[in-house]
C-alpha cells in the first residue's frame, strides 16, 4: 500500500519568451505595419472597385457641396461614392440652402442635378394715386407706396385699385436673390370735372344722395350715371341725371329754379267731397294741395247729394293756407215696405226703422239691407231722387226658395246635351182604382221629392251613345231605320244605360252615380253629382208639367184619346201596317222614331216624355202596397226587372197612352231608350 504522501507532483512546462529579446521586438513591429498597410490598400482597392463616380451639377453653378453621410471621396468635380442613399447639402449666395436625399446607383458613373431656390426679391411700387390697393397674384400686400416688399422670384401679376382711378393690371419679372427692384405705375383717372350753376345761385348740390357743394362750382365726379339734385329755400328742387365720362370735362347749362309751390289745406262740410283744381280732379277732402303761386286758382268741391261749392285763391310762394268749404245738401224722400212686414231694415249697416214711414235723405247712394231670421237677406243700393219720393218694395224669399233660385236652371253635358232643373215637390203616382184602363201595378201613392234635380231635355241619341259604345247597332223594325244619329238610342238594356251614365260622368270629371254591389248596379248613397237615370217619381214629376190645368189628366195631352195636332210621336196613321194598334185620326208624320226635340216641349222645356221612345228609369220593378206619403222613393235595391215609363212610337192603345201607364222589362227593346238625370252638387245643396 502506497501512502499518498509519497506521490510526486507534476510541474507545467513554460516556453521561453522569445519576444522579450530585442531582435524579436523589431520583427514584430514590421509585421504589424505591413499587415495594416495591406488591409488599408485592400480596403482602398475594394472601395475604388465598388464605388460610383458621381458628378453633381448645380443650378446656379458654383454652389458649395457637402455629402453629409456615406463613404465618399471627391476627385476634382466628381465624387466617388458607394451605392445607396446619401444626403447632399448645397449652398450658394442669394439662394435657399438645399439638403436633398440622393439614390446612388450601382453604376460606373452617375450625374445628379441639384436646383436651389432663389431667395425672394425686394420690390418697391409707386403710383400717381396715393393709397391705391396693391395685390400680387391676387393677394393684397398693402397701399401705395410699397417699399421693399418680399416677393418670390418669377413672373408676378400686379393689380392696383383705387376708388377714383381705373383699375390697373400688369406683370413684373421678379429676379429674387434679395435683388431690389422698383416699379412705377400710372393709373388713369376715373372722374371728370363737371361745372354746375343755377339761377339764382347758392343752390345746394346733392350728388347720389350726398351733399357736394353749392352753385356755382366745379365738381370732380366719378364716371357713370350720376343723380344730381339742386335745392334752394323758396324754390322747387330740380333733379337730373348725367352721364360722366372719365377725363372729359362738362359744363352743364345753368339750372333755372322755379319758385316753390304754395300749400292749401282744403276741408269740406261734409268731408269726402271731390276736389278739383282748375278743372282737374286732385282727390277727396280733407286734402293738402301744392299749387302754383302768384296765379289765380279755382277750387271746386263736389259730393253726391250736395250742391257744388267754389272758391278762388291767389297765394305767394311758400304760402300756406287753410280753406274750408260748406256744401248745401240736395234731398229726396225714401220709403221702404217689406214682406214679411216685420223684417228688419238697415241703411248703411245701421237700423233704420223710420224708412217704413219715409225719410228725407241727402241724394247720395245708400245701401239698404232687409233681413229676417229664416229668410235670405236682400241688399240694394239706391240714391234718393232730388225733390221726389221713392218707395222700395222688398219681398224676402225663404232660405230654401233663395237656395233654389241660386241654382242654375240649365246645365250642359260634355256632349252638349242640355239638362233642365226641376224643383222639389210632391207628385202623385199610379191611378185611382176605378180609373178607366187602370192596371194592377198602378198603385196610388204620394211621393215627396225633397231636393231639386236635373233631367235631360232630350232623350239620349244614337250620336251620343255611339261615343260610348261604337259597336252598338239598334237594328231595323221592318223597314224602319232605328240607327239614325239624331234619333233616340234604343235596343239597349237597363245596365248598358247605367254604364253609359258612369262613362259620361267620368268623362265630365264628375263622381259616377252607380256602384256595383254583388254584381248589381246600385245608386250610390247619398246621391253623387254624376249622371244617372231619373227615379220613377222624378220622371212622373217631370211629366206632370205637360198639363198645368189638370193635375192628373188621363193622357199627357188631356182627356181626349186623340191628341192635339203634332203633340207627340205615337202610333199614328203613318204607322198603319207597321203596328197592331194606331190612334185613329192622328198623324204625327213619322212612321218610326223621330229626331229628338221635333215635338213641342212641356212647360219645363222637356221633349218626348210622351212618344218617340219609352224610357228606362232608375227604379227596379215592384208593386208595393199603397203608402200615405213617401220621400225620395227609389224602389227596391235589388232585382233584374226595371221600370219603363212613357209611351213610344209603337203604342196606340188607350191603356198604353195614359199618364199613369207603367211598363217593365229586363233586356233591350226596339222602342225603349233613356234620358239623363243628375243630382245637385253637394255645394249647391248647402247654399
Amino acid at each position: 500500500m502506497n501512502d499518498h504522501r509519497d506521490r510526486i507532483e507534476s510541474t507545467p512546462f513554460e516556453a521561453p519568451d522569445l519576444d522579450q529579446t530585442p531582435q524579436r521586438r523589431r520583427l514584430s513591429k514590421v509585421a504589424i505595419f505591413l499587415g495594416g498597410a495591406g488591409i488599408v490598400l485592400a480596403a482602398i482597392g475594394w472601395f475604388l472597385f465598388t464605388a460610383t463616380a458621381v458628378k453633381f451639377v448645380t443650378n446656379p453653378d458654383g454652389a458649395t457641396l457637402a455629402v453629409t453621410d456615406g463613404f465618399n471621396y471627391r476627385l476634382g468635380d466628381q465624387w466617388l461614392i458607394r451605392p445607396g442613399e446619401i444626403t447632399v447639402a448645397a449652398i450658394a449666395e442669394g439662394y435657399r440652402p438645399l439638403s436633398q436625399r440622393v439614390e446612388i446607383l450601382n453604376a460606373a458613373s452617375q450625374q445628379v442635378e441639384l436646383v436651389l431656390d432663389p431667395l425672394p426679391g425686394l420690390l418697391s411700387i409707386s403710383a400717381n394715386a396715393i393709397g391705391a390697393l396693391v395685390s400680387i397674384d391676387g393677394e393684397v400686400i398693402g397701399d401705395t407706396p410699397i417699399n421693399d416688399a418680399l416677393i418670390e422670384a418669377g413672373i408676378r401679376s400686379v393689380q392696383l385699385t383705387h376708388p377714383r382711378f381705373k383699375d390697373l393690371s400688369t406683370e413684373v419679372q421678379i429676379t429674387g436673390r434679395n435683388v431690389k427692384q422698383a416699379l412705377e405705375l400710372e393709373l388713369l383717372p376715373a372722374w371728370a370735372d363737371i361745372s354746375l350753376s343755377s339761377t339764382p345761385e347758392g343752390a345746394t348740390i346733392i350728388v347720389d344722395n350726398a351733399e357736394a357743394g353749392q352753385t356755382p362750382t366745379m365738381l370732380e365726379l366719378l364716371e357713370g350715371q350720376r343723380n344730381i339734385q339742386l335745392s334752394l329755400a323758396g324754390f322747387k328742387p330740380v333733379k337730373t341725371m348725367i352721364e360722366v365720362v372719365s377725363s372729359i370735362q362738362q359744363v352743364l347749362p345753368p339750372f333755372a329754379l322755379e319758385p316753390a309751390d304754395a300749400q292749401v289745406m282744403v276741408t269740406t262740410i261734409p268731408s269726402g267731397a271731390s276736389i278739383q283744381l282748375d278743372g282737374q280732379y286732385r282727390g277727396q277732402s280733407p286734402i293738402n294741395l301744392a299749387v302754383t303761386p302768384q296765379q289765380r286758382l279755382a277750387i271746386t268741391a263736389n259730393k253726391a247729394g250736395y250742391e257744388p261749392s267754389e272758391a278762388t285763391l291767389f297765394l305767394a310762394p311758400n304760402e300756406e293756407k287753410q280753406l274750408s268749404m260748406s256744401l248745401s245738401p240736395q234731398q229726396g224722400r225714401l220709403a221702404v215696405s217689406t214682406l214679411p212686414a216685420d223684417a228688419e231694415i238697415l241703411m248703411d249697416g245701421k237700423p233704420a226703422p223710420n224708412l217704413r214711414q219715409g225719410m228725407d235723405l241727402v241724394s247720395r247712394p245708400y245701401v239698404i239691407t232687409i233681413k229676417k231670421t229664416g229668410y235670405a237677406e236682400v241688399t240694394e243700393r239706391v240714391t234718393p231722387i232730388v225733390g221726389q219720393t221713392q218707395t222700395l218694395n222688398f219681398e224676402l224669399l225663404s232660405l230654401e226658395a233663395a237656395r233654389l233660385a241660386r241654382i242654375p236652371a240649365r246645365l250642359l253635358t260634355g256632349q252638349g246635351s242640355p239638362l233642365q232643373l226641376v224643383k222639389p215637390g210632391t207628385v202623385q203616382l199610379g191611378a185611382p182604382r176605378r180609373a178607366r184602363g187602370r192596371r194592377s201595378n198602378e198603385i196610388e201613392r204620394e211621393v215627396t221629392i225633397s231636393e231639386p234635380f236635373y233631367i235631360g231635355r232630350f232623350e239620349v241619341t244614337n250620336r251620343e251613345y255611339l261615343e260610348f259604345d261604337p259597336s252598338h247597332e239598334p237594328g231595323l223594325l221592318g223597314r224602319i231605320l232605328l240607327n239614325e244619329r239624331d234619333r233616340p238610342v234604343v235596343n239597349l238594356s237597363w245596365s248598358r244605360a247605367v254604364e253609359f251614365c258612369n262613362w259620361l260622368s267620368r268623362r265630365d270629371s264628375l263622381t259616377p252615380a252607380y256602384t256595383q254591389v254583388d254584381g248589381e248596379w246600385q245608386l250610390t248613397q247619398p246621391f253623387t253629382d254624376g249622371y244617372r237615370l231619373p227615379t220613377e217619381s222624378e220622371w212622373v214629376q217631370a211629366l206632370a208639367a205637360v198639363n198645368q190645368t189638370n193635375d192628373k189628366p188621363t193622357f199627357p195631352w188631356g182627356e181626349s184619346l186623340t191628341p192635339s195636332e203634332q203633340f207627340a210621336n205615337i202610333a199614328d196613321a203613318s204607322a198603319t201596317g207597321a203596328v197592331p194598334y194606331i190612334v185613329q185620326g192622328y198623324d204625327d208624320g213619322f212612321r218610326g222614331p223621330a229626331p229628338v226635340g221635333r215635338f213641342p216641349a212641356n212647360s219645363l222645356g222637356l221633349h218626348d216624355l210622351t212618344g218617340n221612345a219609352a224610357e228606362w228609369v232608375n227604379d227596379r220593378y215592384s208593386v208595393a202596397p199603397s203608402k200615405a206619403v213617401e220621400t225620395d222613393r227609389i224602389g227596391p235595391v235589388s232585382g233584374d226587372i226595371f221600370v219603363i215609363r212613357g209611351s213610344s212610337f209603337l203604342m196606340g192603345r188607350f191603356g198604353e197612352l195614359r199618364t199613369a201607364f207603367r211598363d217593365f222589362g229586363q233586356e233591350g227593346r226596339q222602342d225603349v231608350g233613356f234620358r239623363l238625370a243628375r243630382s245637385i252638387s253637394t255645394d249647391a245643396r248647402g247654399q
